[in-house]
């Protein structure tokens, strides 16, 4: 029955989902907990038989991915669920791991056929219930899916819709807002038994514009030093001027909270970066450039700080910190293995509140808040070079962005 109802679903489904939207992630492999965090009383979660288990006094298992930092923004979610007798659980996403208590962070997809709470499965829980007769039947697998994108919330169960939820824009609640965060799943308490298996993920990432039209500079501004900046073969390239300052090629428009995905190509000895919330004012060091900027090395050497996080013409380093050395080294060792020499590397930028992350080629790299600036331009710099004969040049492409 439930193959059936997959099926019709994505029958129905499939041309909406297609245009936007990622490869699908196995949040379970069946065999271990790998890639999840359990709290406050671990043993109500293990694996029989290919199944997760949730099973004893109250926890709360967080997915926290092969890195540890598994974060949402918009996505689709699917799982199989299986409820005893007495069964209460849930699916939390938007939340992030806290030691001990209900989450405090995020939303709860409500899962319970016949446990006294009247809220039942499949709706969202104390926002937007299925309240009294679940739709489903104990000691049968049923299919649960959720989609979150932008403000809407939606849940199906077996292909039904059961809620369909936008946050309101007033809403004055921090900790449970959509934003962003990862999956957690609930032991409720020990008469609870529910079992889950195929639990998947992918992201939506509609909502991103080219930064970059592919043809000219149009909607850019150049900013200090004189590299050259032309675009060539749907590429920005930045030719390094020998005896010039740091030259940036910026954004007229300024931007706060964002998602900035691209592509770098870099000359093997020359520095680079992209600036983020960044700033240019007449007073400041005659108009230099000055702001968070995510680093770029073009060789892969044995370190490399490719996306750290640089305070350009202020504080200097800001991640790795200079006073934590075993971070430093971890760091930049990560970056050898990580960037490709002489090959395009994806980066991906993430800047929310007072924090700004990074990835290089899908690893996490920087991760860092308490940040003052929460707008700006975003600049790409060519960085300046002393005496040379050797042309330098570096190019970015595939640049685009998504305002959150």
């Amino acid at each position: 029955m439930i193959r059936k109802a997959i099926a019709v679903l994505m029958l129905s489904a499939g041309c909406a989902w297609a245009q936007g939207e990622g490869e699908w992630i196995s949040l379970f492999d069946g065999a271990t907990l790998t890639g999840w965090k359990a709290a406050e009383n671990p043993d109500s979660f293990r694996v029989e038989d290919g199944l997760l288990v949730a099973h004893g006094p109250r926890a709360h298992l967080f997915y926290t991915g092969p890195d540890g930092s598994a974060s949402f923004t918009d996505f689709e979610f699917e799982a199989e669920v299986q409820t005893l007798p007495k069964a209460n659980s849930g699916i939390y996403f938007h939340t992030r791991y806290q030691e001990s208590g209900w989450p405090g962070a995020g939303y709860e997809a409500q899962v319970n056929c016949s446990h006294s709470d009247a809220r039942k499965t499949g709706g969202l829980y104390a926002v937007q219930d299925v309240m009294n007769e679940a739709p489903h039947a104990d000691g049968e697998w049923f299919h649960y899916r959720i989609r979150v994108e932008g403000k809407r919330i939606q849940i199906w169960i077996d292909g039904e819709q059961t809620v369909d939820y936008t946050e309101p824009a007033d809403l004055n609640r921090p900790d449970r807002q959509l934003g962003e965060g990862t999956f957690a799943i609930q032991a409720h308490d020990p008469e609870s038994r529910v079992l889950y298996r195929n639990l998947r993920v992918r992201r939506i990432e509609g909502g991103f514009t080219n930064l970059f039209n592919g043809r000219d500079l149009s909607g850019w501004v150049r900013r200090g030093g004189e590299a050259k900046f032309e675009v060539e073969d749907g590429a920005i390239v930045g030719h390094a001027v020998p005896r010039t300052p740091n030259s940036f090629l910026c954004t007229e428009k300024d931007y706060g909270d964002f998602i900035l995905e691209f592509e770098y190509l870099g000359h093997a000895t020359l520095n680079s970066g992209v600036q983020v919330r960044s700033h240019s004012k007449p007073d400041y060091h005659n108009g230099r450039v000055h702001g968070y900027q995510c680093e770029l090395e073009q060789e892969g050497r044995d370190r490399n700080w490719s996306c750290g996080i640089y305070d350009e013409g202020r504080a200097g380093w800001l991640y790795p910190a200079s006073d934590k050395p075993q971070q430093e080294q971890a760091f930049r060792e990560q970056g050898a293995e990580t960037w490709k020499n002489g090959e395009w590397n994806h980066i991906r930028i993430e800047a929310r509140g007072d924090r700004i992350r990074t990835w290089l080629n899908g690893v996490a790299r920087a991760d860092l808040d308490g940040l003052e600036d929460r707008t700006g331009f975003i600049g790409l710099q060519v960085h300046g070079v002393g005496d040379s004969s050797e042309p330098m040049s570096i190019r970015w492409r595939n640049m685009r962005i998504r305002e959150l």
